[in-house]
């Protein structure tokens, strides 16, 4: 799903848990918008900022030292202009591929993608903003995660 496959295809443990939301950046903005205030967002993850063309921001997953990737939804909201997200585990090079891609119509565009997503640094992924210009909203859903069997 537009990332290299996580350990878990090596017979790692699924683990499911309740999906839960682990970053939107919409809530960066002021005025914050009234809907953040029931998501409930991790505090490492309250203050990211729509990333713009070229960036790259950190998504804490909150997960268990044990987990190796983790089962999200990364979904594209209000793209200013045509381009791509690639999840990559946090602290590593980022790979040549892409996990949304998007070319906008009109500005209430939302592209949803899943994606098993290896974890980095502390349980992290980044996700990079590939375009040239513009920026965009980022939502984060976590549905579960995998863990060693051994």
């Amino acid at each position: 799903m537009g990332q290299s496959a996580p350990s878990s295809t090596t017979g790692d443990l699924y683990n499911t848990i309740s999906p839960v939301r682990v970053a939107d950046t919409r809530c960066a903005t002021l005025p914050t918008p009234g809907f953040c205030a029931s998501e409930n967002l991790p505090a490492a993850n309250s203050a990211l900022q729509p990333p713009s063309g070229g960036q790259t921001i950190d998504v804490a997953t909150g997960l268990p030292s044990s987990a190796t990737a983790a089962d999200l939804d990364v979904i594209d909201v209000q793209p200013t202009y045509p381009n791509y997200l690639t999840v990559f585990p946090t602290g590593t090079s980022m790979p040549v591929v892409s996990t949304v891609n998007w070319v906008p119509t009109d500005t209430f565009n939302i592209v949803p993608n899943g994606a098993y997503a290896t974890l980095g640094t502390a349980g992290d992924v980044s996700i990079f903003n590939g375009g040239l210009t513009g920026h965009t909203n980022v939502i984060v859903d976590l549905f579960g995660y995998f863990t060693p069997t051994s």
